[in-house]
């Protein structure tokens, strides 16, 4: 994957990597309401640490998806299970595996669309603007449905130009 880089996308990289750690550590809280009480609030609902009557109107309701607290639910059971229980390492844990998944993205986006870019000067403008663009990092480390919907798509614009059998068959699942 990091095979054959030149030494600016090396830099590139491990600047976007510090910078992705960094906003990850150090974001306190969440952007949006939905980000803790219809993701964590329902998940821990599940998990029986929230009562019913402390939810949103939402949940009741039946308004709102469920793989994203089906996500939740599945990474807090082992979470409990080993002992933690603090609600603020649990956040800062789905920001580290959302800016994880948001960088990889980029990278495989960048990965796929520079051949497409005709000189090496706008690739590397591309990678420092893919990796590392204005709010981008901000935005890579929040773990919302915004957030995890616009790296779906973008892997399914990566799969669509892959043109393989089973890339078609991953763009339409």
């Amino acid at each position: 994957m990091f095979q054959n880089l030149s030494v600016f996308e090396k830099r590139i990289i491990f600047i976007a990597i510090l910078a992705h750690t960094i906003c990850a550590w150090f974001s306190l809280g969440f952007h949006h309401p939905d980000e803790h009480y219809q993701l964590l609030e329902f998940a821990n609902y599940k998990l029986g640490h929230t009562p019913l009557e402390k939810l949103p109107w939402e949940y009741p309701s039946e308004m709102r998806p469920g793989l994203q607290p089906l996500m939740v639910y599945l990474l807090l059971k082992p979470y409990y299970a080993l002992g933690f229980t603090d609600p603020y390492s649990f956040a800062t844990l789905l920001r580290f595996i959302s800016a994880a998944m948001a960088f990889y993205t980029a990278w495989a986006f960048h990965q796929a669309i520079k051949g497409q870019i005709k000189t090496l000067f706008l690739q590397n403008v591309h990678l420092v603007l893919s990796l590392l663009g204005w709010g981008l990092v901000y935005l890579h480390v929040r773990f919302s449905s915004e957030n995890w919907s616009a790296i779906t798509f973008a892997w399914a614009i990566i799969l669509l130009w892959r043109h393989t059998k089973w890339s078609y068959w991953l763009f339409g699942l």
